[in-house]
């Protein structure tokens, strides 16, 4: 009787072992983004991603331009100074822009650098 319980516990076990290896391999990791409207319009899992460099904005609106941006370039902040603004970025071809919307001039020396790539 002893043998029977151990062979079911083992079967138990082997399966739940099995069930959970399958289930973590189905399920994908990565990034997702979705627009406002709920359209997915980045996933990591199927598009790759690269950096084309960097860039600061200094202490008033601007633009960097660059023939390698398309509207498929992203950028993200990298530091800011913790006394500065956050600037509003905007890309179009060949151009990203910045702007402080609280006005012409951040309240700090320190430049926000940002990093921007493509997908």
């Amino acid at each position: 009787m002893v043998i029977y319980i151990a062979i079911a516990v083992i079967v138990v076990v082997a399966a739940i072992f099995f069930y959970r290896k399958k289930r973590k391999k189905d399920m994908a990791a990565g990034l997702e983004i979705y627009d406002a409207s709920g359209k997915l319009i980045f996933d990591l899992a199927n598009q790759t991603s690269y950096v084309m460099g960097t860039g600061n904005t200094g202490t008033q609106n601007g633009s960097l331009n660059d023939s390698k941006i398309t509207a498929k370039t992203w950028v993200i902040i990298l530091s800011c100074p913790a006394d500065g603004q956050i600037p509003y970025f905007t890309v179009t071809a060949g151009k990203i822009s910045w702007q402080f919307l609280g006005g012409e001039r951040v309240p700090s020396t320190k430049n926000v650098t940002f990093m921007y790539g493509a997908y």
